[in-house]
Order: C-alpha cells, then structure tokens, then sequence
C-alpha cells in the first residue's frame, strides 16, 4: 500500500465519528444555497448562474474549523490527538484562475497550531504541489489526468452541462421558499484593496427548518409538471453519453441490452415519469419518515435542531458578480460518550477580483518532482524527501507514515506445506529462523547479497542504516556498531535464513507469537 494510503486509512478511521456529523451540516448548507428567490429588488437565480459564467478571476479565501468540547468531556488519547491536529484548522489560499486548465494557489495550512506554505499550480494535464521543507515539488495523479484526457468533455458538451446549471438554478429558485431569516441591504466594503458599494443578501437556515423546507419544495417542484418534465429532459440528453459508456465499460457486450439509454430524450421522459409516479407519496410520507428515523438515531434530533445554524453573507455588485462571500456553518452534536464535543463550526469566507479579467496563474518548476503515486517510493524515502526539521516531516512522523505490520505464518503441523510457496520459518538452538528476503520486503529494506562472498547488506529504510552479516557467521554490524547473532544466517531451500529476534532489533519491529486452533504465525509491528 502506498505510504499515503496507509495514512489516509488510519487517520480516516480516527475521525471518522465526527466527519459524518460535519457531512450532515454541509449537505444542508448546498441545499439552501441551490434555492433562493429573489429578494430585495436582488435577483438571486441571475447572481447564481452569473457564478457560472465566471472564466478567469483572482480571489482570496480563509477556510477554518473549530471543535467545541462537550462539558466534562472524557477524553481517550485517540480522541486528544485528533482533536489537537483539528481544532483551529484554517487553510488560507490567494488563487489565480486563468482559465479551467491553468490555475494557481499559494496559501498555508494550519494544523495542530503549525502552519505549513504551500504552492499548487494546474497546467494543462499536470498538478504540482509544493510544500515548505520538500526537496522538490510533487505530482499529483499526473498519470490519472492523462490517461483521462480523452474523457474531457468538448466545447459543445461544456456548453450543454453549463446550460443545465443554469436550468437546474432557475427551477430551484422558481420553487425553493426562502429561509425565514433573508434580508437585503446596501453596504460598502473593502475587496482586494478597493471600496464598493454591494448589495448585502444574508441568510440564516436553522437544523429544524431543512425537513419542512425540503417538502415545501417538493411540493412545489411537482406542481410544475412542464417545468420538471423539460428539467428531466435535458438532463437526459447531458447524461445519456455518460451513463451508456459507463455502462459499456461495466456489462460489456450485454450493453446492448440498455440501448434505450442511449436516447437522452427516452431516458429523461423515463426518469420524469418514474419521479411523478412516486415522489407525492415520498413528500406524503416525509414527515413520518424523518420522525421514524429520529427515533432510531436520536441523535439526528440534535443535529438538524435550532442550535445547528448556517449563516450566509452574499456581496454582489452592479453587475451580479459575488465579490466577497463569509459562510459559517455551526452543527450541534449529540451528547454522550461516542463524540466528545457538542459543536463543530465551519467557517468559510472569500473575495473575488479581477473577474474575467486577464489572469495569468503561476507555474510550478517540476524539474525533478517526485509523482505521489509512485509505488517505488517508501515510507523511509518518503521522510527523506522532506527536511527532518520541517513541520511535514514532523507530521508525517506524528501521523505514524512509519508504521507497519507484516505477518510470518507457522507450520504448525506436516499438513501445512500449502500455507505459503515459500519455506516457513523454523527454531534453531532456541532462535526463530526467518526468510530474510520476505522480512526485508515487507519492511521496504533494500537487500543485497554477493554469491562469491557470502556477504549479505540490508540497508533499513528508516534510518538509512546498513546492516552486514555473512553466511555462516555470527558476526554482524548494524548502523557501524558491531553484533554477535545467536545463530549464523544459513541458506536452506533456496533463501537465506536469519535470527528474527537479531532482524527486529536492527530493522525496529516487534516480534508477537500469535496461535489459534487451526494456524499460528508471528506478528510484526514497527512502530
């Protein structure tokens, strides 16, 4: 597994109790800002799509999250650690767009109460991050971005799914009620250096108001029968292509069996009638069954009530563009021992210039870059490609990149050749022999071994340290201090065997003796 996988799987287990609640809050927040009717002489549906026809542009953005502790909450280490890295989060970010292919960002992110520079720049199909402490800068799923060129959609196309939107806005915003909190007035405020005058929408949408709101639009939608049935319609022709060559690329030659898909017309009619057919009694039964789903998570009870909030700030000039934006979102979490915090607040606000102006976005040197996927690079070259007293560095090492766990099965009987092609460890004079070419691998040691001289070197991928043994000698160096094994490494079946105990303390893993009724093997762990 790639080091970074390995993190994101750790980590993403570690935070994964309190990102369902955020992602509760965040769905709510796009629903409210997808239906707005026009308020105060201001035309929200114009200011909407007037976002998409934004091209090139220069803006600033501050992003932050900051956790509220539940009184007298009980605190697990695992629990004080991820709360340390997110609490106080903010990333800060001054973008350049120069048009969908050429964008640049150069910010810092703030984690654990360090912050980090960084740069990321697109060109064409290529995206380069650079990170303060790196030795140089790194490709992001490059080969990913190529491979998908053939997938990017044409002029034409763009020009459909942009059309779409825009249909999609109008017909939320024809339907969707306001929230009970909307208010307009007319403000002067600072945008990149510059006075405007702007127009000031501010909304606020409360965690009780989402379900009735979702049904007051519902309702609302399924009473314009022609305005639904043209929405489906172009929304079949947009994605017909993509779903059938999906589907071509899944089924294979029993594709042909949805060819009706193909027609973007059928397949939007098909949809609308499936959607008029059932929706009234979804909307009949959406009361009931949100208080249903309120009684199997009480939980839910507290997080879309009245003290979960989003408050949002809109600054539109003359011409409908947003130039400065704040969003804050405030989920309230349940009580109880599983989440030790009652709230969590995203806040999110930015400003835009230079709209559609000429943007030139910066690029990144990629002389030497280093690809993120790259399966040849290890933990140990990871660490090493950042200064051992940069902030990454420490974080990576916090974050636990070096961790592993390998696993020697036992034979534990004469029936369990078939457990493993390869020869099984064994016990000589009271040391487990173990496969050294298997042990390096799964601990990424470079390993070499010289035929004329017997001589074997493992270079740890950690710390860099070389390991000398020989066959058939006990004498053994690591890191340049000297060592005497238990027993000497020996060549049985083919492969080279050594002491496990001696490899754990060279290479900095653990040794586990595990045994069920049926297998036994030994656990491995580096820390």
């Amino acid at each position: 597994m790639n080091p970074w996988e390995s993190l994101l799987t750790n980590e993403g287990r570690d935070i994964m109790r309190i990102r369902k609640w955020l992602a509760l809050g965040l769905v709510a927040m796009l629903v409210v800002l997808t239906g707005c009717q026009s308020i105060g002489g201001l035309d929200v549906a114009k200011v909407l799509k007037q976002q998409l026809d934004v091209k090139s542009a220069e803006s600033k953005s501050t992003v932050s999250l900051k956790l509220d502790l539940a009184d007298n909450a009980k605190l697990s280490d695992e629990d004080k650690r991820i709360i340390q890295w997110l609490n106080d989060a903010q990333i800060t970010i001054d973008a350049k767009t120069q048009d969908i292919t050429h964008v640049s960002m150069e910010g810092k992110l703030k984690l654990a109460g360090q912050e980090v520079p960084f740069k990321l720049g697109k060109q064409d199909t290529a995206m380069a991050l650079w990170v303060e402490g790196a030795k140089s800068p790194l490709i992001i799923s490059d080969s990913g971005l190529v491979a998908g060129i053939g997938m990017l959609p044409t002029d034409e196309v763009t020009k459909q799914a942009q059309s779409f939107m825009k249909s999609t806005v109008d017909l939320l915003v024809k339907h969707a009620p306001n929230p009970k909190q909307t208010d307009v007035s007319s403000v002067n405020e600072q945008v990149a250096g510059e006075s405007l005058s702007l127009k000031k929408l501010h909304m606020e949408f409360t965690g009780e108001e989402l379900i009735p709101w979702v049904k007051e639009t519902l309702q609302s939608l399924l009473k314009d029968e022609a305005g639904l049935k043209a929405w489906f319609q172009e929304m079949g022709k947009l994605y017909a292509p993509i779903i059938t060559a999906g589907m071509g690329m899944s089924l294979g030659d029993e594709s042909g069996q949805l060819d009706f898909l193909k027609d973007g017309e059928v397949l939007g009619l098909t949809a609308y009638k499936w959607v008029i057919e059932n929706a009234p009694k979804w909307v009949e039964e959406l009361d009931a069954a949100y208080a249903k789903l309120v009684k199997e998570t009480p939980e839910l009870a507290t997080v879309l009530g009245p003290n979960t909030k989003l408050t949002l700030d809109y600054y539109v000039d003359g011409q409908s563009n947003v130039r400065k934006s704040s969003i804050q979102l405030n989920v309230a979490l349940p009580a109880g021992q599983e989440i030790p915090l009652k709230g969590i607040t995203y806040s999110i606000t930015s400003e835009l210039s230079n709209i559609n102006g000429n943007v030139k976005a910066d690029v990144i040197d990629t002389a030497n870059a280093v690809k993120m996927d790259d399966p040849n690079m290890t933990p140990g070259k990871w660490l090493n490609h950042f200064d051992s007293k940069s902030v990454v560095y420490s974080w990576l090492k916090g974050m636990g990149i070096t961790s592993k766990i390998a696993m020697l099965p036992m034979k534990s009987s004469e029936y369990d050749d078939w457990f493993s092609d390869d020869p099984l460890p064994y016990n000589k004079n009271g040391s487990m022999m173990a496969p050294l070419s298997e042990v390096a691998q799964q601990f990424d040691a470079d390993l070499k071994y010289d035929s004329s001289t017997k001589q074997i070197a493992i270079i740890d991928d950690i710390t860099g340290n070389r390991i000398e043994m020989k066959l058939g000698s006990k004498e053994a160096t690591a890191g340049g201090q000297a060592m005497t094994l238990p027993v000497a490494p020996e060549l049985k079946d083919g492969m080279i065997f050594a002491p496990l105990r001696s490899l754990g303390d060279m290479l900095n893993f653990t040794i586990k003796f595990e045994e069920t009724e049926y297998a036994s093997w030994i656990m491995l762990e580096r820390k």
